[in-house]
């Protein structure tokens, strides 16, 4: 997959800060806004794939925040939500990974595989546990 040999390339480049936000432990999260609208046509057919599903659950909006966590072994994503009075919805694609790293919630948690897509309540507190191997995850934003 062309999007995740992007992706870890992004690790060896220097100077590529880490968001200040970041809420990501023993990972990767580099601070690149809206990855999934600027990378045409590596994350096309995904956005594509994004909003049908939108359109199934009757969501109006537009994705306009994405962004890549890569997490290495053990890696995991402290409690946040994605609310800053905009969003109405936050989204995650694992675009690499197996079991390990749930993502959870207060009332229940998610093993999201390779290819899994999960949208969700953007005002939502939610975290992840850690990681048994490497994992890439796509996340966004949708107002």
């Amino acid at each position: 997959m062309p999007a995740i040999a992007m992706i870890e390339s992004l690790k060896c480049m220097q100077g590529v800060p880490v968001a200040e936000t970041s809420t990501t432990i023993n990972g990767f999260q580099p601070r690149l806004e809206n990855l999934m609208t600027t990378s045409a046509p590596n994350f096309f057919l995904l956005q594509e794939e994004i909003h049908k599903a939108l359109n199934d659950l009757n969501i109006e909006g537009v994705i306009d925040r994405s962004w890549v966590v890569s997490y290495n072994k053990d890696g995991y994503q402290l409690p946040h939500n994605h609310c800053d009075n905009k969003q109405t919805y936050s989204g995650v694609v694992c675009l690499l990974g197996g079991k390990g790293g749930e993502l959870c919630f207060e009332d229940r948690s998610y093993n999201l595989i390779q290819g899994d897509v999960l949208i969700f309540d953007a005002k939502e507190i939610h975290w992840t546990t850690k990681c048994c191997s490497p994992k890439i995850v796509l996340a966004f934003d949708i107002t």
